[in-house]
């Protein structure tokens, strides 16, 4: 293990090394931006990968998992000093091929650990192809996710493209459409519509004439899905800005549990968030407003003719809000 860490930082210092004059030089002639796309995908992450997420898929106290049992008061704290930076995240949705990561200890056993690995290949005149993977480890989820993306230009400013998720669980696939008008220098509109865990029926209704029962099963009588909307302005002299908004419909699914027969319960869940960045550049100086909300609502019932005595729900709101200053001192 020590000697892969050393390996890793000797191949990080030559690349740095050989590229050093080529950031300084791009460092002057760009000004540094930030983004909150990054956030939004994490977002998107939470509603697309319930499965990985703390707690699985029927966890009780909230999508987001703002506040879980292991968290202490210093746990976002932690992961804010750990995590990739807004003006790192803008770098990394502009890059076409790259692997980020950063770990970090929550406490005296547990470490926090985050990764992306990216990559881009050509696929022909007008098509492209993506790997997009994640590695995502701390007390709000463990999940490993790959999207494989196709997206096809039809013109300059016209592409339309495809995504399907990857993971251990059947029944948390996940299909995409979207399709992006623009371009970056011009300003770029992506809108993505997401069939959330399309084959969840068919695996669920597969399992017993199989004899692979499941522990805790779930069949969606109205099935669930999330549109998104992604708005990345061009530079206006020295004003940039992005949006983005996402919407989860409510989605109804009937849930049995082997350890407890004819206890059926309905659950129903409906999720959207918003966020927004307005920015303002100025040679060496970025100044900035970030807004986010999320919004997650839950409820559980008996199914009809069940014996499940519970009847809840909780609602999750988050408003977050900040300012930033960036001042980049020569290069």
């Amino acid at each position: 293990m020590k000697n892969y860490f050393l390996s890793g930082s000797w191949l990080i210092l030559i690349i740095v090394l050989l590229h050093s004059h080529s950031i300084a030089a791009a460092w002057q002639d760009d000004p540094t931006r930030a983004s909150i796309l990054g956030w939004e995908n994490r977002q998107r992450l939470f509603v697309m990968d319930r499965s990985n997420n703390y707690g699985g898929f029927y966890y009780d106290r909230g999508l987001f998992r703002f506040t879980t049992p292991e968290m202490d008061m210093e746990y976002y704290l932690d992961i804010f000093t750990y995590s990739h930076s807004y003006f790192e995240d803008y770098d990394w949705m502009h890059t076409d091929n790259g692997f980020r990561t950063f770990m970090g200890s929550l406490n005296t056993p547990i470490f926090a650990l985050r990764s992306e690995l990216k990559n881009t290949v050509s696929a022909g005149s007008n098509g492209t192809f993506i790997i997009h993977a994640w590695l995502h480890e701390d007390l709000q989820a463990k999940r490993g996710l790959i999207a494989l993306n196709y997206y096809h230009r039809l013109s300059e400013r016209h592409r339309l493209g495809i995504t399907h998720t990857t993971g251990q669980r059947k029944t948390d696939l996940d299909l995409a459409f979207s399709y992006q008008f623009g371009t970056r220098e011009s300003g770029l509109v992506t809108t993505e519509l997401t069939l959330l865990d399309w084959a969840n029926n068919f695996v669920s209704d597969l399992s017993p004439s199989r004899q692979s029962e499941f522990e805790i099963r779930h069949i969606y009588s109205r099935k669930p899905y999330l549109a998104s909307l992604r708005l990345e302005s061009p530079q206006m002299g020295p004003f940039r800005g992005e949006v983005a908004a996402a919407y989860q419909n409510r989605f109804k699914a009937e849930v049995d549990r082997r350890d407890f027969p004819g206890e059926d319960f309905i659950l129903q869940e409906w999720v959207n968030y918003q966020a927004a960045l307005f920015e303002f550049n100025y040679h060496n100086l970025t100044t900035g407003i970030i807004w986010q909300r999320t919004f997650a609502r839950m409820e559980r019932f008996p199914a009809s003719g069940s014996d499940y005595v519970l009847n809840y729900g909780n609602r999750q709101i988050q408003n977050r809000g900040g300012a930033y200053l960036h001042y980049r001192f020569r290069s």
